[in-house]
């Protein structure tokens, strides 16, 4: 009924242990120990999908794509040390394909419409509350009293109608984005949320913001997220991919020349690209070495290399293709 006022007490221990099996996995790791590593892995695998299982929100699947990043970090670190077996990689490669973010993202859209949905139910003084309540999260200042806001006073005289009309475009957007995922091939498309981010950023510009209120305020944090989702997809497929590639190794003393040769030996089908829907690019570096990359948001086929963005040094997901190498030197930067 408010989901705006969810409290989620989870979420910060879930994460914290999760960093927590990720030490201890490099460690065992790091010790030659890959049965415990294993383990601590399966546990790892159990916990993103118990939270991402427990409540379909999207903070939720958020979370659990932050645990996947501790095990795929894990997963890369045993593959480059040549630590696991081939019966491990088999296991691995099985746990890795029991996740599913795409699902996850959806199912946490489906329930990011409640807000919009109740938040246009409320009265005039519930909406100053809400508002007050969002923009406590979001970490900006404290608003002064009432009386001294002239945003609340406007608030108070919104016309309902307005918000019930912005709540038919929210959850128009919203469908669109959850009809962006498909999930029998394991897709999304960056097409439709492309759309809906051009169609956010019409409805926040004066006067049209004063018809979207609660669209122009909650749904541009969302988009973030699809991009995220799809990342995540991509390194769980590239890390199943990588652990056939090992599997492959092991048996054959080289890597094969196209992924072709893990079919069904190895994998039962190539996990794919989930931008494109094809299979992910492979280039082998040497007798022992690779890179596997998704095209990524961008959908240009730039070699594998990564963008960085400018303020933090941090991979700009919009540009630039998605990688996984088999060692750290064989990553692309682009300057």
């Amino acid at each position: 009924e408010r989901p705006w006022a969810e409290p989620l007490p989870y979420l910060s221990p879930v994460i914290s242990l999760g960093q927590l099996l990720w030490l201890r996995i490099s460690a065992e790791i790091e010790a030659g120990q890959p049965d415990k590593a294993l383990t601590d892995l399966t546990l790892m695998f159990r916990l993103s999908e118990a939270v991402s299982n427990g409540k379909p929100l999207l903070i939720d699947a958020l979370v659990s794509y932050t645990l996947d990043s501790f095990s795929l970090y894990a997963i890369h670190d045993g593959l480059e040390k040549q630590v696991w077996n081939a019966a491990q990689l088999s296991e691995i490669e099985r746990l890795l394909e029991r996740e599913q973010p795409l699902l996850y993202f959806q199912q946490g859209i489906r329930a990011e419409r409640c807000f919009p949905i109740q938040v246009t139910k409320l009265s005039s003084w519930e909406l100053v509350k809400i508002f007050k309540t969002t923009q406590s999260f979001l970490d900006t200042p404290p608003p002064p009293p009432l009386p001294e806001r002239i945003e609340e006073i406007l608030i108070f005289l919104y016309p309902h109608g307005w918000l019930a009309a912005d709540r038919a475009f929210a959850c128009e957007l919203l469908q669109q984005t959850i009809t962006a995922v498909d999930l029998a091939h394991g897709t999304l498309d960056p097409s439709k949320i492309e759309a809906e981010e051009k169609s956010l950023q019409t409805a926040a510009v004066l006067p049209r913001r004063f018809l979207h209120l609660i669209t122009a305020t909650a749904l541009p944090a969302l988009n973030p997220a699809s991009r995220k989702a799809a990342l995540t997809q991509a390194n769980l497929n590239e890390a199943r991919t990588a652990c056939a590639l090992a599997a492959y190794q092991v048996q054959n003393g080289t890597l094969p020349e196209t992924l072709n040769a893990l079919v069904p030996t190895y994998l039962p089908t190539l996990p794919p690209d989930p931008i494109t829907g094809q299979p992910l690019k492979y280039r082998r570096e040497g007798e022992h070495d690779y890179l596997l990359y998704s095209l990524g948001w961008s959908q240009k086929d730039e070699g594998g290399t990564v963008v960085l963005k400018k303020e933090d040094h941090r991979p700009d997901l919009t540009q630039g293709n998605w990688p996984w190498a088999s060692r750290p030197e064989l990553y692309r930067i682009a300057p």
